[in-house]
């Protein structure tokens, strides 16, 4: 008969180190999304929905959303904000029948910013960053002659509301304002599991109110959502999700365009913003809703309630406000010092963040799956599901 001896070792106290200064960084245009894995692109989150950060420029092949050729903005040299939820799944259906093993993760939708200045001679050369100590990321487009637009993002915690701040510093050779083209849009009917209640798109008034893009005033709300078919035990039932996004402050605002793009492709709403030269940033934000059953009313009106209750510069100074406080929180429970292995170190605090970004402690939002809140295609690998493997 073996006898089994167990040993504990009783730590003291870990001395907690300082918020951490590591910032990821990525040089040269990623052009990784979508994508049917996680791609090495820099993450944000509030654990309930996710941001993944991509880039395209006019000399690479066009993915994503805006395509200048059938939207007529010029340039693509764009920073897409892929956007998503761990509540996003759909099931494959017949006859309203759900078939539970076709269930998987499905990509939602997103903001794109795309440079539109004739002015700018190119192709833009691009980096990216990721400061996991404040939950911020952001991106850097660099003229031939040295000028740098540049873009800032981050989110509150609890309630759905990115924000993104663009900033333009011409260098000598430069136009002295560049114009950027936003766009939010949705991923459209053609998923593999995608269901029969399949998307929207239009506008808002600050009021809320639904209104004709083309033809009333801005300023304007754009809005977009997506449905899906998922189901429990056979039972089929309604997943869907909206965005809404305006302008917080800066000029333009002008130009508002649906997308031309046939619908079940990239369905979406496009404005155009001017960003002068050294001026404060032209600040954006985005809210995103969820519902989850057949009556719910269109969530993209859900979301534009909720940036409306946030579009202000007071409202932007309270979702930074409510960044700061979590992620100060959340390093001062969980961070560590280990400052004879710089690299481990890094390591552990990104995974920490990443974890951070991808679970909530809200029991009322779901878990993350394989690919947290980051999907980005309906064709996920594994379909996203939560997997358990023998190896």
């Amino acid at each position: 008969m073996y006898k089994m001896h167990f040993s504990f070792l009783f730590l003291a106290p870990c001395v907690l180190s300082q918020t951490p200064s590591t910032i990821g960084t990525w040089i040269g245009h990623t052009n990784s999304l979508p994508n049917e894995l996680l791609p090495d692109v820099p993450l944000l989150g509030n654990g309930n929905v996710g941001l993944l950060l991509d880039s395209r420029n006019s000399t690479c092949p066009l993915m994503g959303p805006t395509n200048p050729n059938t939207m007529g903005w010029g340039r693509n040299d764009t920073t897409d904000i892929y956007i998503n939820s761990n509540s996003m799944w759909s099931c494959g259906f017949t006859n309203l029948s759900v078939t539970n093993n076709s269930c998987g993760v499905i990509a939602f939708g997103g903001v794109s910013i795309s440079l539109t200045n004739a002015g700018l001679t190119g192709p833009l050369s691009y980096s990216a960053w990721q400061a996991i100590g404040s939950g911020t990321i952001g991106s850097n487009w660099t003229t031939v002659n040295g000028g740098v637009f540049s873009t800032i993002h981050f989110m509150h915690p609890v309630d759905n509301v990115i924000v993104s701040e663009l900033s333009w510093a011409p260098a000598s050779g430069d136009p002295a304002q560049v114009n950027a083209n936003i766009s939010t849009w949705s991923n459209g009917a053609d998923g593999l599991r995608a269901g029969p209640y399949t998307y929207s798109m239009g506008c808002l008034d600050l009021t809320g109110a639904p209104v004709n893009c083309s033809t009333a005033p801005p300023p304007l709300l754009a809005t977009v959502s997506r449905g899906a078919t998922a189901g429990n035990s056979g039972s089929p039932y309604q997943v869907r999700a909206g965005l809404a996004t305006g302008l917080v402050s800066g000029q333009g605002g002008s130009a508002w365009h649906k997308s031309t793009w046939p619908f079940y492709v990239y369905p979406g709403v496009s404005f155009i913003v001017a960003v002068p030269a050294h001026a404060p940033p032209v600040i954006l934000l985005t809210a995103q809703a969820e519902a989850s059953n057949f009556s719910d009313t269109d969530p993209a009106l859900t979301a534009g309630q909720l940036l409306l209750s946030y579009l202000s510069p007071q409202g932007v100074q309270r979702i930074g406000a409510a960044r700061d406080a979590f992620w100060g929180e959340f390093w001062g429970r969980a961070s560590v010092s280990l400052p004879q292995q710089p690299l481990l170190q890094a390591l552990w605090e990104g995974a920490a963040y990443a974890l951070a970004c991808a679970a909530s402690t809200n029991a009322s939002v779901p878990p993350p799956a394989l690919y947290g809140p980051w999907a980005s295609t309906d064709a996920c690998g594994w379909q996203g599901d939560y997997t358990v493997r023998n190896l």
